[in-house]
């Protein structure tokens, strides 16, 4: 039985890509590199997680870190849409099971536009990228904390993702998953067909009560 649920932001809260492939536009024509002229192509680049996009350029450390800093700086100063009934979701089913979030976006970026939203408060924690000089951990490590935080079993949390990346990791902590579809996108030939196909984030809620049936 499903007690908590684990929302990632990007692609599931917020309609961000489009504000993601922008400000990488910018940091590469700085970094002197090949700008994706689309934003079909800015998704190949991407790849499965940003640190293959870092690999594929072949960034230096230095590069590295002008690029993060640089994102870090520029997010906060976008707008994203909140997907349509999200908050909705979220107060509804905050009155049944505990909300968390862990997302790799930074933290004022997140705790900024949830409060926009009014729906800051529905979250028991937020784990993401707070600085700079964290080091890098799997999404699986993160999710991992995220169950021993909540105090509950692998089997009582779901986590709600949008990207191949986030099903991998959910497999490997040992939590259930829900994919959308309406986010980011990922591999439908690389992850199990879903009981409930989450178009819009309405369906999240047929999406758990299947999981819990």
């Amino acid at each position: 039985m499903v007690k908590a649920i684990i929302f990632d932001y990007d692609g599931v809260i917020v309609d961000s890509f489009e504000n993601v492939y922008e400000i990488c536009k910018k940091v590469l024509k700085e970094l002197n590199r090949k700008v994706p002229s689309t934003i079909d192509e800015f998704r190949e680049l991407y790849g499965y997680k940003y640190l293959d996009m870092y690999d594929t350029l072949k960034l230096t450390e230095e590069e590295r870190t002008r690029f993060n800093m640089f994102f870090r700086n520029n997010i906060v100063k976008k707008s994203p849409a909140m997907f349509k009934h999200v908050d909705k979701v979220i107060k509804t089913l905050s009155k049944s099971y505990t909300i968390a979030m862990v997302s790799a976006n930074y933290i004022p970026e997140i705790n900024e536009k949830l409060k926009k939203f009014g729906i800051l408060d529905y979250f028991k924690f937020i784990l993401c990228r707070r600085n700079l000089r964290e080091l890098p951990i799997t999404k699986a490590d993160v999710l991992l904390k995220a169950v021993k935080k909540l105090g509950l079993n692998k089997d009582e949390v779901v986590y709600i993702g949008d990207r191949t990346l986030d099903y991998d990791n959910s497999i490997k902590a040992g939590v259930k998953y829900i994919l959308v579809d309406y986010g980011w996108g990922y591999d439908k030939d690389k992850v199990p067909e879903q009981k409930v196909a989450v178009k819009k984030p309405l369906d999240i809620l047929k999406a758990i009560k299947m999981i819990n049936s």
